[in-house]
């Protein structure tokens, strides 16, 4: 374990667990469990030296260990279940359908921003990343209504800095509800944002027969015209 300025108070730890512990102060080092190693001074210095020292020595997990082998084989038989899924021609598609044809077509240098239940869980799976700081969701919060948000502040950067790059913003129909009338904004501002709406019916259970019908007499749902968003409602 190593610990930089935390104060151990968990005693619910392996016996065999060892503890690198860091801190500004010396009174605190070793106050709640003895640490195997002390260190005591400035965050950054401390660091900056501990990574100066991995430099010149580095190490690397033995690769023909039992845990790295069950590690390899958990990996390889979730990526063939997922190729089966993928691979599904199932109607409604399901999450790994949508996402493995949707993938077939993203630039590897794209920013994507993922929002919702399973079509942020799943998506961070099947929606590869090839470039650090490409990513934006709501990670282990699970937080609603952050998407769009997220979507027109990359948007912002990419015209600026890097005008070819694409946004893809991959929402689920729920999280979508949540600030769908940010796509006012995308449009207000011209941003370069590509948004994808996976339909679960994942807004309690979706819509009844009734409503969806009504809603039909509108015309074609995949082009509903702005001004006519307010009648929907």
């Amino acid at each position: 374990m190593f610990l930089v300025n935390l104060r151990i108070c968990v005693i619910d730890w392996s016996a065999a667990s060892l503890w690198i512990q860091v801190d500004l102060c010396a009174e605190e080092l070793g106050n709640n469990v003895r640490p195997a190693v002390a260190l005591l001074g400035d965050v950054n210095s401390v660091v900056e030296q501990l990574l100066s020292a991995l430099k010149q020595n580095m190490w690397k997990y033995p690769s023909d260990t039992e845990w790295w082998s069950m590690l390899k084989e958990k990996i390889q038989s979730n990526e063939q279940t997922t190729k089966e899924l993928a691979l599904q021609s199932s109607v409604p598609m399901n999450y790994y359908t949508v996402f493995h044809h949707v993938r077939e077509l993203l630039p590897k240098d794209c920013v994507i921003v993922s929002e919702g239940a399973n079509t942020m869980d799943i998506g961070r799976t099947m929606l590869h990343n090839y470039l650090p700081r490409h990513r934006l969701d709501a990670g282990t919060f699970g937080t609603m209504g952050v998407g769009l948000g997220f979507a027109i502040a990359a948007a912002v950067v990419a015209r600026e800095e890097d005008p070819a790059k694409r946004v893809v913003c991959v929402e689920g129909d729920s999280a979508f509800g949540f600030s769908g009338m940010e796509v006012e904004t995308i449009c207000r501002y011209n941003l370069p944002i590509i948004i994808i709406v996976v339909n679960n019916n994942g807004i309690y259970s979706g819509l009844d027969k009734d409503t969806w019908k009504e809603m039909e007499k509108i015309g074609d749902l995949t082009s509903v015209k702005c001004s006519l968003v307010g009648s929907i409602c």
